[in-house]
C-alpha cells in the first residue's frame, strides 16, 4: 500500500507545491513509483514546474472532481532522464489552470467520499510506493479529507508572525485528526537564523517536530515556479535540505 504524504500550509505563497514537488523527484530518485497529485485547484502550479503545456493538460484533477474520469485516468508518466531518474518512476495528476473550469471544479464534492476511492484506486493500479498530495492552502473540505487518509502531513510554516496564531489554530485542528506521523517544514528562512534555535522555538510553541529548515536562497527565487530544484541544482545545500526532508517520511 502506498505511504500518503499531505503538503500543506494552511495559506497560500507558503512554498508548498515547489515542496511537494522536489520531494516527489527525491523519493523517486531513490527507485521508488511515486504519484504526485495537484490538488490545489484554486492555484495549480505542478504543470509549470513540470513544464506541461496547457494543451496537453487534459484530463486533470479537475475532471476526476466533476466525474468525468476516474483519477488514475489524468494520471501521466513524467520523463525519467529529464528528471535524472534511473530506476524509479514519478506520475503526476495536473490541476486544469482554466479558470472556468478552476471554477466548475471548486463547486464539486471533495469529500473522503470522493478523494478516497480515487487515491486508493490510483495508488494500486500504478503501484505506487508513495503518493504526494500538494493541497490546498487552507482547512477546506479536500485538505481534511487527505489528511484523514495520509500516512504523514508535512505543514509548511513561515517564521512570520502574521501567520504564527492561525498557523496555531490550524495545527491544532489537524491534530485532531488520527494522522500516524505530523512535521513541520520551516520555508524561506533568513540565513541568519540559527537553524537549531528556529527548531527548538518552533518545536516548543507548536509541539509538531520540524523536519527541515529551507533558507531564502536566490536560485531558488530565481526559478520562478519553472523548474525542479533538485533536478537544476542537486548539489546546492537546498537540494541536500529537501533531501533530509525525504528522510523523514
Amino acid at each position: 500500500m502506498a505511504h500518503i504524504i499531505t503538503v500543506n500550509a494552511f495559506h497560500q505563497g507558503a512554498g508548498v507545491s515547489t515542496l511537494a514537488a522536489n520531494l516527489a523527484v527525491v523519493l523517486a530518485q531513490r527507485g521508488q513509483r511515486v504519484g504526485l497529485v495537484d490538488a490545489c485547484i484554486s492555484a495549480p502550479t505542478q504543470q509549470m514546474l513540470f513544464d506541461i503545456s496547457d494543451s496537453a493538460l487534459p484530463p486533470t484533477f479537475n475532471d476526476f472532481l466533476v466525474g468525468r474520469c476516474d483519477l488514475v485516468d489524468a494520471a501521466r508518466p513524467l520523463p525519467q532522464d529529464t528528471l535524472l531518474l534511473k530506476q524509479g518512476e514519478l506520475f503526476l495528476v495536473p490541476a486544469d489552470s482554466d479558470w472556468g473550469r478552476i471554477q466548475h471544479a471548486l463547486q464539486a464534492p471533495c469529500g473522503v467520499e470522493v478523494l478516497g476511492p480515487g487515491f486508493l484506486r490510483l495508488a494500486d493500479e500504478l503501484r505506487l510506493d508513495s503518493l504526494v498530495i500538494d493541497s490546498e492552502g487552507d482547512l477546506g473540505e479536500s485538505v481534511l479529507a487527505s489528511m484523514a487518509m495520509s500516512d504523514h502531513v508535512l505543514a509548511v510554516a513561515q517564521l512570520d508572525q502574521q501567520y504564527y496564531k492561525g498557523l496555531g489554530v490550524a495545527l491544532g485542528l489537524a491534530g485532531q485528526l488520527d494522522i500516524p506521523h505530523k512535521s513541520l517544514v520551516v520555508n524561506l528562512a533568513s540565513p541568519s537564523f540559527e537553524p537549531e534555535t528556529v527548531r527548538q522555538t518552533i518545536e516548543q510553541r507548536y509541539g509538531w517536530s520540524v523536519a527541515g529548515i529551507v533558507p531564502y536562497c536566490d536560485e531558488l527565487s530565481a526559478l520562478c515556479s519553472s523548474a525542479i530544484f533538485v533536478v537544476r541544482y542537486p548539489n546546492h545545500p537546498v537540494s541536500t535540505i529537501f533531501r533530509q526532508i525525504a528522510d523523514s517520511l
